[in-house]
């Protein structure tokens, strides 16, 4: 910058720019990326003490029930650590975190309670069948839903794609747990059932081909 004065050139310091925010650099959250470890780390973890127990039961010719249950035990707890795993990308990413979080505790009673009623913490046959797939069919959603809502997009058209989609989710749902809690209503629910079916296969589908397709188009940035 030139003074009017002397007409000398007087430094002028840059203008200071504010700092980008953790949501707008997309710097993942440390919440999320523990979160992912552990549940990554627990998963590992099945997969080794059940190829343990797998090898030992080859080993002495013999599963006895011991044995069932440390297999039952790490194949409920490393489903359960995929659907945190699902649920920790939304809180990473720091997008519809609340949700996620939600998924998180969800997937973590579901575990406890696999856990509980293996090892007969918990008894009665009823108990065990409709609470296991309770919390089963809830944490898929959950999972579901996360996956979904972790494609980052902008453009309209699969912004309402997936929003149609995670309604689809929420009714075949609904459908299962009034299925599960009610069995004489399965006859009436299933015509139901296998439409949203289908059309929740069909948004799942449709929703990240979408976004790889349109992600560059015109939508997509004015959107931005």
């Amino acid at each position: 910058m030139i003074c009017k004065n002397c007409q000398s050139e007087v430094a002028v310091p840059a203008p200071k720019r504010p700092a980008p925010s953790v949501a707008s650099s997309g710097v993942p959250s440390k919440v999320g990326s523990g979160i992912r470890r552990v549940c990554l780390l627990g998963l590992l973890t099945c997969f080794v003490v059940g190829a343990l127990t797998a090898i030992y039961g080859v080993l002495i010719s013999e599963m006895g029930s011991f044995q069932g249950k440390i297999l039952l035990t790490t194949l409920s707890i490393g489903a359960y650590s995929l659907i945190g795993l699902c649920c920790a990308l939304l809180v990473e990413k720091g997008q519809y975190d609340q949700f996620g979080r939600l998924g998180l505790a969800l997937s973590a009673v579901g575990a406890l309670f696999a856990v509980l009623t293996n090892w007969g913490f918990s008894t009665g046959l009823e108990v065990l069948i409709k609470g296991r797939v309770l919390f089963l069919i809830l944490g898929i959603a959950f999972a579901h839903s996360s996956l979904l809502l972790a494609i980052d997009t902008n453009h309209p058209l699969v912004r309402s794609v997936r929003r149609l989609t995670l309604w689809m989710i929420g009714s075949v749902t609904a459908l299962l747990l009034v299925i599960t809690l009610s069995p004489l209503l399965a006859f009436w629910a299933w015509s139901f059932l296998v439409i949203f079916g289908i059309l929740d296969l069909l948004g799942t589908l449709a929703t990240p081909i979408l976004h790889l397709a349109l992600r560059n188009t015109q939508g997509s940035s004015s959107a931005s």
